[in-house]
């Protein structure tokens, strides 16, 4: 896990805290990435990284993904399609009470974290994860800036060449072939 992306995490904590959240489950999602860095394919098959307010970081995988992860800090439970997420998922949320998801957490997945721990009580995010992203940090800002120069030189070069007779799409294409 890069130095940025473990700030993040204790940021999140930081503000978990403030705001009354012990645990939040963030599954794969623009809140994964910006907390781990990574992108791991939102599936049927049951992903959650697990943020307590204090302490270590539980991630649940299925196998399949378990290497792409491998770089997360976090205590990992990696679950197979033989056993199934549920005796993995109940593990990793043994000793919670209250777990706060995002609003993109897809159904099924929920109804899955119920199954395995029916006292389970769920509640939306209050925005601990959402505030962070909101307010940018350097590395994001010049990312930001790079993007926008990037875009600039874009569209100075689209003023120079001949587009008559070109498709959208194909002017699209090579539009995303510069990129």
């Amino acid at each position: 896990m890069e130095a940025i992306h473990r700030e993040r995490v204790t940021r999140l904590q930081e503000e978990m805290s403030r705001r009354g959240v012990e645990w939040l489950w963030v599954e794969p999602s623009v809140g994964f990435f910006y907390l781990t860095g990574l992108e791991p394919i939102s599936m049927e098959r049951l992903t959650g990284l697990v943020v307590p307010s204090e302490g270590a970081l539980r991630l649940l995988v299925p196998l399949m993904l378990r290497d792409e992860c491998a770089s997360i800090d976090a205590e990992v439970d990696v679950w197979t399609d033989g056993e199934g997420p549920e005796p993995a998922a109940g593990r990793v949320v043994k000793d919670v009470k209250r777990l706060h998801v995002q609003g993109s957490l897809p159904a099924w997945a929920l109804m899955m974290l119920r199954s395995v721990k029916p006292e389970l009580e769920v509640e939306l995010d209050p925005g601990a994860l959402s505030s962070l992203r909101e307010r940018k940090d350097a590395h994001e800002i010049e990312l930001i800036e790079r993007s926008g120069a990037v875009t600039d030189e874009m569209v100075e070069w689209i003023g120079t060449i001949d587009i008559e007779g070109i498709t959208e799409r194909a002017l699209g294409g090579l539009i995303q072939a510069r990129y």
